[in-house]
């Protein structure tokens, strides 16, 4: 396991972050469908120790859909300072949500490996209607998931990642997902949109991203050598886009702390 800051503290990046943003700055992570939010580990490890990280993971036996989730992470956030939101999967939608819901505070939203309209085929959302931990063997995750570049310690977080959740939990998140649809809701966030995602996402289609630059013709693409798993096969390069895309932002002096 690598150690925070690991990846990134000898670059000017971390320098850059603190000062082009106002302070105390906080990246929100909204995890996939797990929800554990465990899976985060490696990324974490690969960001600078000079910017705030916030993990938030979803309850595993309590079945949510959005609006619900919503509410979950709102009375979890930092009560001061601005907020970056980063869903990954599942949490794309509800990240989108968070930005709006929050705009005043959103300093960034990204993007990693999601959509804004549902992704998933009509097998895929019957399959999560009937799910069972034991019927996600390793080589529904190899194909849809994960590739030989994905460290053999995720797939261990993940399966024990999946063994917590209910099986009403995942069918909430799977019908939720089925029927979300946040193209109108990004239209409307102004701050930053940074999108990270897999060119070998087999799970979510690269075409899908033109929901994402239609809603918002600003947004930063950043295409990684990456499956569906981005941020667990290739936490590095990931934290290092994320790092190199903070630093280009900076704020008018109204919005900085006196």
């Amino acid at each position: 396991m690598m150690q925070r800051g690991d990846a990134i503290m000898a670059s000017p990046l971390s320098f850059r972050i603190v000062t082009m943003f106002p302070a105390p700055l906080t990246l929100i992570l909204l995890p996939g469908l797990d929800g554990t939010a465990r899976l985060f580990a490696d990324f974490q490890a690969s960001l600078p120790e000079t910017l705030a990280v916030q993990a938030i993971a979803y309850p595993p036996d309590v079945p949510m859909g959005y609006a619900e989730l919503a509410d979950y992470v709102a009375a979890r956030l930092p009560a001061e300072g601005k907020l970056v939101f980063l869903g990954e999967s599942f949490s794309g939608p509800l990240s989108v949500m968070m930005t709006a819901r929050f705009a005043d505070r959103a300093a960034g939203l990204v993007l990693a490996g999601t959509f804004v309209v549902p992704p998933v085929a009509r097998w895929m959302t019957a399959l999560g209607k009937r799910f069972s931990h034991h019927l996600v063997p390793r080589f529904l995750i190899d194909l849809f998931c994960a590739n030989a570049a994905t460290p053999a310690h995720m797939y261990t977080l993940l399966h024990e990642a999946i063994a917590t959740l209910s099986p009403a939990v995942v069918q909430r998140r799977v019908l939720a997902l089925s029927q979300a649809d946040m193209r109108a809701t990004l239209a409307r966030t102004a701050c930053p949109l940074l999108v990270l995602h897999g060119a070998r996402d087999r799970l979510i289609a690269p075409r899908l991203l033109r929901h994402m630059t239609d809603a918002r013709p600003d947004a930063t693409v950043q295409m990684l050598d990456a499956p569906h798993l981005i941020l667990q096969t290739r936490p590095q390069e990931a934290a290092a886009a994320l790092c190199d895309w903070l630093s280009t932002h900076e704020y008018p002096e109204s919005d900085r702390p006196s």
